[in-house]
């Protein structure tokens, strides 16, 4: 269990690293939908501070999934420095109707998942 999930807060948490297939995107939001159906949480945040790059199959994948999550989160945070994937963010919540945010950092994003 990773100390995010031991100390119950509301949210699950996934890191990409490198480069973004389907199949990393299903290993790592696997463990994720079964936390975001505990009532305790709300969100979820996506680390991508390690990510360099990904496949448009893996983008369209996410998009789906989140679609068909969204009944069980109220927000996603995806952390990353880069400003054009700031701007495919924005385009992917609204391909998938969820509300979906970018930040630099993890505390702004933990803030705001968390309903601050």
């Amino acid at each position: 269990m990773s100390s995010v999930a031991a100390r119950q807060v509301p949210f699950a948490l996934v890191r990409f690293e490198g480069h973004l297939d389907v199949a990393q995107l299903d290993r790592e939001l696997e463990p994720a939908g079964r936390r975001i159906r505990e009532p305790s949480v709300s969100g979820l945040i996506v680390d991508c501070r390690e990510m360099t790059s990904y496949d448009s199959e893996a983008r369209s994948a996410f998009v789906t999934w989140n679609r068909s999550h969204r009944q069980h989160l109220e927000r996603v945070a995806i952390i990353t420095d880069k400003l054009l994937w700031h701007m495919v963010i924005r385009t992917m919540s609204l391909a998938s109707g969820q509300t979906m945010r970018p930040f630099d950092g993890i505390e702004d994003a933990q803030a705001w998942v968390s309903g601050g």
